[in-house]
């Protein structure tokens, strides 16, 4: 595992996001291009991965010391620029996480790993690594998932939203259909008149437009944000009800706007995250998060949630091709999370954050990635 280097280098500052809708299966490509002089290729990283974490690129090790496929500490990783991808490692990309390994390696040598690069053969003068040309992002289109408090007291439960009709699941599995919106709009919810239950909303991208629906079936509307936007609603101002809020993916920026008109921001994610957002604490007030999808098909997802000093926690849930949901499912008082999948129109939701869904069914007509 590489060990800090004695001059550290450039000044760290978080990665972009990229848009749910079109970007959720991206293939993941470096921006940083390794040179040959002091190389390895992508198959010899592999072996070190292996050696060092079993090939589990989002792993943390056991004394929260380092992460990533290579094991990388807090201060090698900024050091030698990986926070211009994620903040730790294990919320990179395998390719951006070689990208900062080469870089290691041709400072200190394959000593950096002084275990597994001599079970992984890793030397200096090995060839330069082939990383992926990044592909055109998939397109999802089909039933988005929602998800909320329908009525007062009430655990989180799900809904679909598909061209501006919801069909919204209660705790006994019934449906409510409503109509509200139109195709390419993004749905939101939240309780944005304070009265316990969660209202519907929509956000247009077209015009970046909120308009929320009130229980009394009548609607309001704000212009906020800019266009590729993603709506974050919530309990930002810690005051009862919902604000709205915005995930900039050109940024990796979350963009609140509170009660009083004034704006607030924080960076967090990288290309390709979707921004999550729930009280993962328990504290009474919306926290921020991003998923990010797994790489190739079969991989897990990787959700990466922030706590309120700043600190971010990770876990593996679903696989690639998956749409994530939050919500308080058990009326614990905190949310948790949870993942929808297209392709069989199934959602798995996770009650303790154990990384294993706790609830699995079907519902809504799913949607395909093209």
């Amino acid at each position: 595992m590489p060990a800090k280097p004695s001059t550290p280098s450039a000044t760290a500052r978080l990665g972009k996001a990229a848009l749910l809708v079109a970007c959720a299966a991206a293939a993941a490509a470096p921006v940083l291009t390794a040179g040959t002089a002091s190389a390895a290729s992508v198959t010899t990283w592999d072996r070190v991965a292996m050696c060092e974490s079993t090939g589990n690129w989002s792993i943390v090790s056991a004394n929260g010391l380092y992460y990533g496929g290579l094991q990388f500490s807090s201060s090698t990783w900024k050091a030698y620029g990986g926070t211009d991808y994620a903040p730790q490692a294990n919320l990179a990309t395998k390719y951006q996480q070689i990208a900062i390994a080469e870089k290691v390696l041709a400072d200190q040598g394959p000593g950096a790993w002084p275990v597994c690069s001599v079970k992984a053969g890793l030397t200096k003068d090995g060839p330069a690594p082939a990383f992926p040309t990044a592909t055109k992002p998939l397109t999802y289109s089909g039933d988005l998932p929602v998800s909320g408090r329908w009525s007062n007291g009430s655990a989180t439960t799900v809904g679909v939203f598909r061209d501006g009709t919801w069909a919204l699941r209660d705790t006994n599995g019934n449906t409510t259909p409503v109509g509200f919106g139109q195709a390419g709009d993004l749905p939101m919810t939240g309780d944005f008149d304070g009265v316990g239950h969660d209202q519907l909303g929509i956000f247009r991208p077209s015009t970046n437009t909120f308009t929320v629906r009130h229980d009394d079936a009548s609607a309001t509307s704000l212009a906020f944000g800019q266009n590729g936007d993603i709506p974050v609603p919530g309990m930002w101002d810690h005051n009862g009800h919902a604000q709205m809020a915005v995930y900039r993916p050109g940024t990796g920026t979350f963009i609140v706007r509170h009660d009083d008109g004034s704006v607030s921001t924080a960076a967090l994610g990288q290309a390709g995250d979707t921004p999550i957002v729930g009280d993962w604490d328990g504290v009474g007030h919306t926290q921020m998060g991003v998923f990010r999808p797994g790489t190739n098909t079969g991989d897990q997802n990787v959700i990466a949630l922030r706590h309120d000093d700043g600190s971010v926690t990770t876990a593996a849930y679903g696989v690639k091709g998956d749409l994530p949901v939050t919500g308080d499912w058990a009326n614990k008082g905190r949310t948790t999370y949870g993942v929808y999948r297209p392709g069989n129109a199934t959602f798995a939701l996770s009650t303790a954050y154990a990384g294993t869904a706790d609830s699995v069914f079907t519902y809504g007509n799913g949607g395909t990635w093209s």
